[in-house]
């Protein structure tokens, strides 16, 4: 019986502590980001993270929209063909967004597509090696 016991204290601390982890690079990176002079802000976004290649993460921060059920019923089918999960800013929560969310996915390809430019949404790249960021810029902005 104790081993029982055992085993699951041993499950959920192994769950925890990836928890923990992705809970602490998005705390780091929202200690450390300056958003663009024309953001709204942060409290005022969603943000969606992810790893990527190269020791990575990088995450898209937008406004959320008004819930669209045909755009969220594309959103859902596109991640049916892609085995993917991702986060969607068109369908209601608990799948859609809301401001001052933070998300974590597991695939940084699923993560919400931008399709306007400004500071609805916010491009970021943060480099885990050197604790900097590569990016903060406005959607279509290089920076």
């Amino acid at each position: 019986m104790r081993w029982y016991i055992f085993i699951a204290a041993a499950l959920g601390l192994a769950g925890c502590n990836e928890y923990s982890r992705e809970s602490r690079v998005i705390s780091a990176i929202e200690r450390q980001i300056q958003l663009p002079t024309d953001a709204y802000p942060l409290r005022a976004y969603s943000r969606v993270y992810a790893y990527a290649p190269d020791n990575k993460v990088v995450a898209i921060y937008l406004l959320p929209s008004k819930p669209d059920q045909r755009l969220c019923e594309e959103e859902k089918e596109i991640e049916r063909k892609e085995n993917g999960e991702g986060a969607s800013q068109f369908c209601l929560p608990p799948k859609g967004l809301i401001a001052g969310e933070q998300r974590w996915i597991k695939d940084y390809q699923m993560l919400p597509g931008a399709h306007d430019g400004g500071c609805k949404f916010i491009d970021v790249q943060y480099d885990l090696n050197s604790k900097n960021f590569l990016q903060v810029a406005c959607h279509g902005e290089v920076g």
